[in-house]
């Protein structure tokens, strides 16, 4: 079964009902920077919490751009091994 990955404009909503603290306009700029299915934002959510855990109060918007960014680089990683 074939599942699309959401539009931006679908990000730009799971970002908001997931984090309401951010501003639409928050969200929007991660919905066009980031192209990420709700699993992946949901991933970037957990390391977000363990970052506020870790730091008290980080910058939001600039701490899921780093989190992000690096989702990015790990799933646009090449496989190693068997194919």
């Amino acid at each position: 079964m074939d599942f699309p990955r959401p539009d931006e404009n679908v990000r730009q909503k799971i970002w908001l009902s997931k984090l309401p603290e951010l501003t639409p306009e928050m969200a929007a700029t991660l919905a066009n920077r980031f192209d990420l299915t709700g699993g992946q934002i949901d991933n970037q959510l957990k390391q977000l919490l363990m970052k506020r855990v870790l730091h008290k109060k980080p910058d939001l918007l600039k701490t899921l751009i780093e989190i992000c960014e690096n989702e990015q680089g790990f799933t646009t990683r090449k496989r190693m091994g068997f194919n």
